[in-house]
């Protein structure tokens, strides 16, 4: 995942990189940095002296007023002594830093995550979000997070997420999906989005979908499921059992009487083969099941027995699905 801040701002002034030094040092502090953060953060440190001086006197501060446990693992490169007068151009970090120490359950920090991107490859990942929400990233997603006083704006750029929204009637909690709208206020469902195609299911509570501004809303409950095609178009709706909603988070997933071409659809994240009907009348006989995500493959060898179809593996990379030739 990445929720590295926008730090990036040419030239810089003495106060931006401190308050930049700051905003680094709350993060490591509290142990919330990714992999790709501590890239980021380190690239930042190496940019330029100031920057690593900067975080130099952002740790000092903290010994010198909050008397740090030893354990805390230091980046200073040499111990400085670090003045209390500092220039008025350091206040403002300085006072960020202080606000931190003397409220440590604050939600500054919290704030400072309320715009941020979050993405995924090839595992998932959930995150708690400063309202409490939590959404979990399926394999190969892009979610942006933009948080504002009176709503909680989201846009799903690809992929699938599940999520759990924390209630708050004031503060609408809303998802743009490809010029489609979902809108909440607490409740927990999942979205995917392969390329135009936009599916909703919900698990619990209520879920408004808008898929153009000039259609009217529609609301889901639990264990219904929307797919809209394109922008504005009609929605395709469908029961399911909310229990099965989002649970490819158990690394499984159920269909019902699904399409086979819909249950290939959801498999594409899980399995990076080129599937090929040979006949599209194929892609509209129904499957029932559960699939191991651990080992899709396996789906592609039970599926002559559950559909009058033969899978021919053309290639390591490519199978196709045939119709079944009936013999006497």
């Amino acid at each position: 995942m990445s929720t590295t801040p926008d730090m990036q701002a040419s030239q810089p002034s003495a106060s931006d990189i401190d308050e930049q030094a700051a905003l680094w040092f709350t993060y490591y502090q509290r142990r919330q940095m990714t992999a790709e953060q501590q890239q980021a953060f380190l690239h930042w440190l190496s940019c330029s002296p100031q920057h690593q001086q900067a975080f130099d006197d952002m740790t000092a501060i903290w010994r010198d007023l909050a008397e740090i446990p030893h354990s805390f693992p230091r980046i200073v490169s040499q111990p400085r002594s670090l003045s209390w007068w500092r220039p008025l151009r350091h206040t403002l970090a300085s006072l960020l830093l202080l606000i931190i120490l003397l409220l440590p359950d604050s939600q500054l920090p919290s704030r400072w995550l309320d715009t941020m991107t979050l993405a995924t490859n090839s595992n998932p990942q959930a995150m708690t979000l400063s309202d409490g929400s939590q959404v979990f990233l399926n394999r190969h997603s892009r979610l942006r997070v933009v948080y504002q006083q009176d709503k909680r704006q989201l846009w799903l750029d690809t992929g699938e997420v599940y999520f759990r929204v924390n209630a708050n009637p004031d503060r609408p909690f809303y998802v743009d999906i490809a010029g489609r709208q979902v809108r909440v206020v607490g409740t927990e469902f999942d979205i995917r989005k392969e390329d135009q195609r936009v599916s909703v299911a919900v698990s619990r509570g209520v879920v408004s979908v808008q898929t153009a501004p000039e259609q009217a809303p529609v609301l889901l409950y639990a264990g219904d499921s929307a797919l809209s095609e394109a922008p504005g178009s009609k929605l395709a709706l469908e029961r399911m059992a909310a229990n099965t909603v989002g649970e490819w988070r158990d690394g499984q997933i159920s269909f019902d009487n699904q399409p086979l071409n819909q249950v290939l659809a959801a498999l594409k994240p899980y399995y990076p083969v080129n599937i090929t009907l040979a006949e599209t009348k194929l892609g509209e006989l129904p499957v029932s099941g559960r699939i191991n995500l651990s080992d899709p493959g396996a789906f592609f060898t039970a599926l002559p027995l559950l559909l009058p179809v033969d899978v021919v593996q053309t290639h390591k990379d490519n199978i196709l699905i045939i119709k079944k030739n009936k013999k006497s």
